[in-house]
């Protein structure tokens, strides 16, 4: 399998061969247009967005956008073959994963729990969801990283707690915003 990886400023996006599709023009991506009214939110660059979640490294953090529904498994699969290098070679030093109360289910959680297995990555899970709280809290008990939810005002917060440099917060949190802006979240 041909992989190629591109580490920029934005972020990195990896191409895998025959995931590359996984773009904006994929059956994959979001299929229904910005509504009438709205004008269309650029991504940054490098970023993935899927029907049920979006995703992007920045800066060796894995910035995870859920939606309102959970993934498909199709989605899932797509998703972690992509970020199971990064995972193996040890590129990724943190998880932001900001959600409104779509995230994966009982079988993705353990395909997550199983790929960070042997790894101590500190996942920030940024909801407002108790729901969503309460997974991050179930994949904890199974993750040997840290992890720690915050509310959606306490961004900042969670950044830090990911240990992200603060000449990179800004850049990072214009990357979150943009990627809920086209998922329709604040």
């Amino acid at each position: 399998m041909n992989t190629r990886t591109r580490d920029t400023d934005v972020g990195v996006a990896i191409s895998t061969g025959h995931h590359l599709h996984l773009g904006l023009d994929s059956p994959l991506s979001q299929s229904s247009p910005p509504s009438s009214g709205r004008r269309p939110v650029s991504l940054p660059a490098g970023a993935v967005q899927l029907r049920s979640f979006s995703y992007l490294v920045h800066s060796g953090i894995n910035i995870l956008i859920h939606g309102f529904q959970n993934p498909e498994q199709q989605e899932w699969d797509a998703y972690l073959t992509e970020m199971t290098p990064l995972v193996r070679r040890d590129r990724l030093r943190g998880v932001l994963v900001r959600s409104p109360g779509g995230g994966p289910d009982p079988q993705q959680r353990r395909q997550i729990v199983e790929l960070y297995r042997g790894k101590s990555i500190p996942v920030a899970s940024v909801s407002d969801s108790a729901v969503t709280r309460a997974i991050t809290t179930a994949i904890g008990w199974f993750y040997k990283g840290t992890m720690r939810s915050f509310s959606p005002c306490d961004l900042p917060q969670a950044l830090e707690y990911l240990s992200v440099p603060e000449t990179q917060r800004q850049s990072m949190l214009q990357c979150v915003a943009s990627m809920c802006a086209a998922r329709g979240m604040s």
